[in-house]
């Protein structure tokens, strides 16, 4: 006779490395109909997490929905959510910590003003300046800002 306890536990997914986790919610967003994904990997970059997700939602309601869908996922896949801010306060603003892995989800004028790719990508440009030996410079100077246009 099968033991039931053992059966249930081979019905469970499989649990994912960090990557795994974050390539699996990237897709979900995308299926989701998610805007703009941006997959960034902080492995020896920080100590916050391994990956970092930003997508923009199109409202309020579908940035809840795509939280709940991604809570699933994780749960699914036996990793904890540790904690998930900006709902239901209706910021524009989602944080999912998955431990490993932080999800942004956020309106597109909210995206707009925080521009945490900016500040990822400036910490990059840092990182490789470092590690050629280059001089550090204040970000404001680097080519990223050259599509601003000084107003007469």
């Amino acid at each position: 006779m099968s033991n039931p306890k053992k059966n249930l536990a081979a019905k469970k997914k499989k649990s994912f490395t960090s990557q795994e986790l974050a390539e699996g919610i990237q897709q979900l967003m995308d299926q989701k109909k998610a805007e703009d994904i941006r997959l960034f990997d902080l492995n020896g970059r920080s100590s916050i997490a391994d990956f970092m997700l930003i997508a923009t939602t199109t409202s309020l309601r579908h940035a809840t929905s795509l939280a709940a869908d991604i809570d699933f996922f994780a749960h699914e896949h036996q990793v904890s959510v540790r904690g998930v801010e900006g709902l239901p306060e209706g910021s524009g603003w989602v944080l999912m910590d998955l431990g490993d892995v932080i999800v942004h989800l956020f309106l597109r004028e909210v995206r707009d003003f925080y521009n945490l790719e900016k500040i990822w990508d400036a910490e990059r440009w840092i990182q490789e300046n470092r590690q050629s030996g280059g001089d550090i410079q204040d970000t404001e100077d680097s080519p990223s800002n050259d599509d601003e246009s000084p107003s007469d």
